[in-house]
């Protein structure tokens, strides 16, 4: 499977002619880093030389950062103020993230872009291109001090609601070895590296976290710790951790940081025991397409703006955020309750979408149902089923998503 895209639409400067300067306008950043992932838009004033042919004009620059595993690996630009271009690109690079965009000053946004450099070079990924457009700002080193980089993390960084809140990040992070982060969640440099490398001894590489469920725990002393149970999956196959960890004392909740972190335990199971701990209800509607892939596709490219996109062996998956990201601050976490909607776009003339509440595959088949999609498609089938059928179905190889349901349940 690729890895993830956020659909997109492309602008653009000619970097190959520097201009005379450049003056900076403003920057956003998205405040989901604790998700790993972080957005970045910044706007300047371009001024040509006199020699030119062209007057000043605004540029935009649209940065997407992984903080896990790809690095700066999107970035996008347009120049002029195009209102219908510019939001189509502000949504397809910055709205499906789920989180509140904050200003920065032009030393924050430069040093945030030197950032995803180093980060990308420290994840040996390759550089979103074209890197010439984007060079500038490399140029001059920005260096913040530790209470300048506190003030910018606090920014991109959302806030922190509950203890539930902050250890389910710290989880989120340790599993997905982001050294940054967790120093940002970490009461000293000590614990942060002890517990990255109680983590690395699990697994040497990122794991992939699907669920964690809090439990607070008073010991024998009197202290208060949390137990945290975990469902991972690494290269080797699916395992379950307890996780034992504590929260410094500070008043202000977003202020707390996490003092102890240690396995307490950690044994393989099945995936047949991991589909048991991770299963929950799965709404889906297949639609059979009636057009042309290449007028279906058009459509659906604008009804998809802002949709992370997989490509698969029969077809493609997007996949559409709520528009927060508060299912991290309950006492279960689970991976893909972020997730609004599924469509799955087959290269076999099938469309088919999941929910995981009746509510919502009824909003998804509603937005449907008022666009130009409907007159180009046709409702084929409607199912509630009590586990996660639609990655099965795109794994499977099968071509027809209704003879697929008919051969599980005759199974």
């Amino acid at each position: 499977m690729d890895k993830p895209k956020f659909t997109v639409i492309k602008g653009g400067g000619d970097y190959t002619v520097e201009p005379a300067r450049r003056a900076f306008v403003s920057a956003e950043a998205t405040d989901t880093r604790l998700m790993g992932v972080s957005a970045l838009a910044i706007l300047w004033t371009v001024y040509p030389y006199a020699n030119s042919d062209d007057g000043s004009y605004h540029f935009h620059q649209f940065f997407y950062y992984d903080a896990e595993e790809y690095g700066l690996d999107s970035y996008r630009s347009m120049r002029g103020d195009d209102k219908l271009a510019l939001e189509t690109m502000q949504r397809a690079m910055i709205g499906g993230l789920g989180g509140t965009n904050v200003r920065l000053t032009e030393r924050e946004a430069r040093y945030l872009v030197q950032a995803y450099v180093r980060g990308s070079r420290e994840q040996n990924a390759e550089l979103a291109e074209p890197v010439g457009e984007y060079e500038f700002i490399l140029r001059e080193p920005i260096l913040l001090s530790d209470k300048e980089k506190g003030f910018l993390w606090r920014k991109i960084c959302c806030p922190l609601k509950s203890e539930y809140h902050i250890l389910n990040y710290f989880v989120m992070r340790l599993t997905g070895h982001d050294r940054n982060a967790v120093r940002y969640l970490s009461d000293s440099d000590e614990t942060c590296e002890k517990a990255l490398a109680d983590v690395k001894a699990l697994s040497p590489l990122p794991v992939t976290l699907y669920k964690s469920e809090l439990v607070p725990h008073e010991n024998a002393d009197g202290t208060k710790t949390y137990l945290a149970e975990a469902v991972l999956e690494d290269d080797d196959g699916y395992f379950l951790a307890v996780l034992e960890m504590a929260l410094t004392d500070d008043r202000n909740m977003n202020e707390r940081k996490v003092s102890l972190f240690r396995v307490n335990s950690s044994f393989r199971i099945s995936p047949e025991e991991a589909a048991m701990q991770m299963n929950r209800d799965e709404y889906i509607t297949c639609y059979d397409i009636n057009v042309d892939p290449e007028t279906f596709d058009g459509m659906f490219e604008i009804f998809s703006l802002g949709f992370m996109l997989t490509n698969h062996d029969n077809g493609r998956l997007f996949m559409e955020f709520n528009d927060n990201n508060d299912h991290v601050n309950k006492p279960v976490f689970k991976l893909h309750e972020d997730v609004h909607g599924l469509y799955y776009v087959s290269d076999f003339a099938q469309l088919v979408i999941a929910a995981y509440s009746e509510a919502a595959i009824t909003e998804l088949e509603f937005r449907i149902a008022h666009t130009p999609l409907a007159e180009m498609t046709q409702v084929a089938g409607r199912y509630k089923f009590r586990e996660t059928v639609l990655y099965d179905f795109i794994d499977s190889g099968a071509e027809d998503f209704v003879t697929f349901v008919e051969d599980i349940k005759g199974e």
